[in-house]
């Protein structure tokens, strides 16, 4: 069993052409406008949940949108296990252009300020995790030492990284493993950043996501590496991309026992396969 901690949400995709997006006062899109629930924390436990059990602690509402949520974990064999109780499920609207490229809009709301409940890491340990995917949170970094002082590996996609000495990031630095995306970073020496990023954490990887480029893995006995993707997609929606991602490193990692460049490998061309087939 895999634990993906975070927070979930319900998102409304929407179809912008171009970016940036001309006024209109109104736009009528049959067919084209799509709810669903989503969030990192949900897109990854989603992927896990194809190939063996997934536990899902999140924040979780009483509102309609929380009973979406639930039906998706029903029907995907996700086990949700709320960690915090809130009274509004966070939301997002992901809009999204015609070669692919996407905004994501997110208001995590109370999600951002909960306290987990007393017991929850212990009855999660009880099941005995063989490891633990953990989101960005406030909340979610205390958590880090909990599992690996019961000797369970965790991975933090840091996903606001933008460089190498954020301090938000800090507490994040104890995981087992690290993962980011480029997007936001502004500095044009990735594979420097990516060493610098992996000898200021504890972590035994780095991975850090260069989209169609594929995934530049830094680890403690070698130089970062780049690892391509077999078959390059373009063109398509990538949202949810990077959590697919996670997805598949953390089973390889955990699940699989993998070395860190084998598992980028099949996580950049699993990926793929799957962009290629939206």
């Amino acid at each position: 069993m895999i634990v993906v901690v975070g927070s979930c949400n319900v998102s409304v995709t929407l179809p912008v052409g171009n970016f940036p997006v001309a006024y209109e006062p109104a736009r009528y899109l049959p067919g084209q406008i799509a709810l669903a629930p989503s969030g990192v924390a949900l897109n990854v436990a989603t992927v896990l949940a194809e190939d063996g059990a997934v536990e899902l602690m999140v924040p979780l509402a009483a509102d309609a949108a929380a009973a979406l949520v639930s039906a998706h974990c029903e029907s995907t064999g996700i086990d949700l296990s709320p960690c915090a109780d809130i009274a509004t499920m966070p939301c997002s609207v992901v809009m999204v252009d015609d070669r692919g490229e996407r905004m994501v809009n997110t208001d995590l709301g109370e999600a951002l300020r909960v306290q987990v409940a007393p017991g929850t890491v212990e009855r999660c340990l009880a099941k005995g995790p063989r490891g633990v995917v953990l989101g960005t949170l406030p909340w979610a970094s205390a958590l880090i030492r909990a599992f690996r002082a019961a000797d369970v590996p965790v991975l933090v996609d840091l996903q606001d990284l933008q460089g190498s000495g954020n301090p938000y990031d800090q507490p994040f630095l104890e995981a087992t493993y690290l993962s980011a995306s480029h997007e936001r970073i502004k500095q044009r020496d990735l594979a420097h950043l990516a060493h610098e990023v992996l000898m200021r954490s504890d972590a035994r990887a780095f991975f850090l996501t260069l989209g169609a480029d594929g995934v530049l893995v830094a680890t403690r006995d070698a130089a970062p590496v780049l690892v391509p993707q077999t078959n390059r997609v373009q063109g398509v929606n990538t949202t949810g991309a990077g959590d697919m991602f996670t997805a598949v490193l953390a089973r390889e990692l955990f699940e699989h026992g993998l070395a860190p460049l084998r598992a980028a490998q099949i996580g950049v061309d699993e990926v793929a396969r799957r962009l290629a087939l939206r």
